[in-house]
């Protein structure tokens, strides 16, 4: 099932499979960067009726069309224990196991 679209946003511009294959991080001088891994619990899915991807995450079925950042404020630290990632609120030290959404 896609994912819903944003109601304050238009659905993103078409794209051919073969160009949203590897997410990359494009660099000011046309350079493309190695591609990024995405965040523990996310996984790339194809929307059929957009013709491009979007992302999951998996625990909450939350979707969305960009590539999943650790939002802003928060950082992430990997756990080697539980072999996860732990997330961190930086002001207050707050750590949590569940990935840190941004209010929508």
């Amino acid at each position: 099932m896609p994912p819903p679209t944003p109601s304050s946003y238009p659905p993103p511009p078409p794209r051919s499979h073969a160009a949203a294959s590897s997410h990359q991080t494009h660099h000011a001088a046309g350079h493309y960067a190695i591609p990024e891994q995405l965040p523990h619990g996310w996984i790339k899915d194809w929307s059929q009726q957009y013709n491009t991807e979007y992302f999951k995450h998996v625990a909450t079925t939350r979707s969305q069309w960009t590539f999943p950042h650790v939002p802003s404020g928060w950082r992430s630290e990997w756990n080697q224990m539980y072999q996860r990632p732990v997330y961190v609120w930086a002001e207050t030290g707050f750590r949590t196991w569940e990935w840190p959404f941004p209010p929508l």
